[in-house]
């Protein structure tokens, strides 16, 4: 299982209705620290989600939404 975080732009702006994606986290705890930073520096919809090794190669916010981990 790898984790990542989904979020948009500052502004509200994602990328052409996809999320941008952050990721090549070692472990949970550092992708939720990763997370709360970008909430601090204002990043929009920041959410940490789940996925297999092999994920999609466009995640879009329902893969997110149905993948997401509290935080």
């Amino acid at each position: 299982m790898i984790y990542l975080i989904a979020y948009k732009e500052k502004d509200g702006n994602d990328f052409m209705g996809q999320p941008y994606i952050l990721g090549d986290f070692n472990n949970l705890d550092e992708c939720k620290a990763n997370a709360q930073q970008l909430i601090g520096d204002g990043y929009c919809y920041v959410t940490v989600f789940e996925c297999e090794e092999n994920a999609p190669e466009e995640i879009s916010w329902d893969y997110v939404k149905r993948n997401k981990m509290e935080f």
